[in-house]
């Protein structure tokens, strides 16, 4: 059951790890490289970036700095290509030749994923808020509420913030939660498969089946959470901080517009000037230009 006020208008905070950030917590995605680095886990990260991340364009891995982005960008076949290498088929012991290489392709990918997912939430539920202080700038009041993006609770254990005003959209780690990280790109099987002593189709489905459950199925969880967009009635105000406002993130925003005040005033907090055509583009999507402001932070 969420707090909110019974009358009058209220204050819509949505917070990225931007937020997060400028309290000098640990929370970019290099630090989650950091953090594996650290743990020995160099063989998992290599495999990560095989299989996510790289950029055709730039021929460079933004696996580290757009962890999200990152995961929605793979190649099928690549993937399939890259775990049957080494496992040549045996033809005088078929049976155990094809055994072998569906285990490996099955079972190493499918495992890589699991492993990713494992080791964000240990990552998350280790970061260490005791050193983390207000910044006045900031302002919150008691009848302000939020949806914050962050896995933290540093809204609640630094300002003190009623946890019946907070909506953690992707969990919270302090929490146990499950924390949802992901793409939105979700895969397809490939036409045209022909399976021969190896079952290719049961490959590429445990492939397909583990890149979907990395993707964020944000109408599900809009749906999840449809009363406290369903309070929102009375925001008349929203200010977004520390959020890029991705496009993996845009149908949070939408639902938001959709439930918030008629005309309601949007602020968005860019961290420097060469993102304000992306804000200006975000508004422009969600049709607010006439009552929105983009304040270089």
């Amino acid at each position: 059951m969420w707090l909110f006020a019974d009358s009058g208008v209220m204050k819509l905070w949505i917070l990225g790890n931007g937020f997060d950030l400028a309290h000098s917590l640990p929370t970019s995605y290099w630090d989650y490289h950091q953090f594996l680095k650290k743990r020995g886990e160099k063989w998992f990260m290599d495999m990560l970036e095989i299989f996510f991340g790289y950029d055709v364009s730039s021929h460079n891995n933004i696996l580290w700095s757009q962890l999200e982005k990152a995961l929605g960008m793979y190649n099928l076949e690549g993937i399939y290509d890259f775990l049957q290498e080494g496992h040549s088929f045996d033809i005088d012991h078929a049976m155990r030749s094809a055994g072998e290489i569906e285990a490996e392709v099955q079972y190493h990918f499918v495992g890589i994923c699991e492993k990713f997912t494992e080791t964000f939430t240990q990552w998350c539920e280790g970061i260490d808020l005791s050193n983390a202080t207000p910044k006045s700038m900031f302002g919150f009041s008691g009848t302000d509420k939020f949806l914050t993006f962050n896995y933290t609770d540093t809204v609640e254990r630094v300002y003190g913030i009623d946890e019946k005003q907070v909506l953690h959209i992707h969990g919270r780690a302090s929490k146990g939660e499950e924390l949802i990280v992901g793409h939105n790109n979700p895969a397809t099987m490939p036409k045209g498969i022909k399976d021969d002593f190896i079952d290719h189709t049961a490959n590429y489905r445990a492939i397909v089946d583990s890149i979907n459950n990395l993707e964020k199925k944000t109408k599900r969880i809009i749906a999840d959470n449809r009363l406290f967009f369903d309070a929102l009635g009375n925001v008349d105000e929203v200010m977004v901080y520390g959020h890029s406002v991705e496009e993996v993130d845009m149908p949070y925003f939408e639902e938001v517009e959709k439930c918030i005040a008629p005309g309601a005033h949007w602020t968005f907090f860019c961290y420097d000037e060469d993102n304000v055509g992306h804000y200006e583009d975000v508004a422009k999507r969600l049709g607010i230009t006439k009552g929105c402001d983009i304040v270089v932070s």
